[in-house]
């Protein structure tokens, strides 16, 4: 099932790589998953992968930025979990995604040439980016010429945020983010080549994804102020 699962796992485990964050001096056969956002640090393992159980699902709050390596750490040490094979779930709010046509050069030539689309678009100097991709499939009742999602987000805050993964014990190697993360829970409930949707709710966010043959094949989100007292009623009476 591993081998299914989606990730922008090419040009950020490259990244990662580069900057010398990974830390497989203690063995561990599990997996972690992290988010970190400005409400805190989250956890979530599996210590026996090929089960597909979640052993462990843990929440702290971060009062600082500089705190997550700490706070990791207790968590890490307490729990167990040095050296485990873990991946980074960025939030939304971490990244910015686009829906490009798909470009006609070589994967050696597609850093370059996606800059160039993105210098008019990005908020901060295409320099400072770190950029994946992923294909969305081509629809039948609509022009097939092949499409892919862009994933751009600032190197910098990358690489304090696996550094600070690196110094906890964990292992850290790969990037992943919210839209793949979801599509790999829908690709466990598909039962035939028809499309599986999902929907995704926080506090002031929605999220819908429709899978097919594990590929994820449309994805949109919106912001909604209602989804707050929907989603955490408060006692008026």
């Amino acid at each position: 099932m591993r081998a299914r699962w989606a990730s922008l796992t090419h040009q950020f485990e490259q990244w990662i790589q580069t900057i010398g964050v990974q830390n497989a001096s203690h063995f561990n056969t599990g997996l972690c998953a992290v988010s970190v956002t400005a409400a805190g640090v989250s956890l979530a393992v599996l210590r026996h992968p090929d089960q597909h159980k979640l052993d462990l699902l843990v929440s702290f709050p971060l009062h600082q930025p500089d705190e997550l390596a700490s706070v990791l750490s207790d968590v890490v040490s307490d729990q167990g979990l040095k050296g485990m094979t873990t991946r980074w779930i960025l939030a939304p709010d971490q990244y910015h995604l686009y829906l490009m046509d798909n470009l006609p050069v070589t994967a050696d030539e597609f850093q370059s040439a996606i800059r160039w689309k993105l210098v008019e678009l990005l908020p901060f100097p295409v320099e400072e980016a770190i950029i994946d991709s992923f294909q969305i499939p081509a629809q039948k009742t609509h022009d097939p010429h092949p499409m892919i999602t862009v994933s751009v987000t600032r190197s910098d805050f990358l690489k304090t945020g696996a550094e600070a993964i690196a110094q906890s014990g964990l292992n850290l190697t790969s990037i992943g983010i919210q839209e793949l993360s979801l599509r790999n829970i829908a690709a466990l409930f598909e039962q035939d080549e028809r499309s599986t949707a999902l929907v995704y709710l926080e506090a002031d966010r929605s999220e819908v994804l429709v899978t097919r043959e594990s590929l994820l094949s449309l994805f949109a989100k919106r912001r909604h102020h209602w989804l707050r007292d929907f989603l955490c009623p408060t006692d008026s009476n």
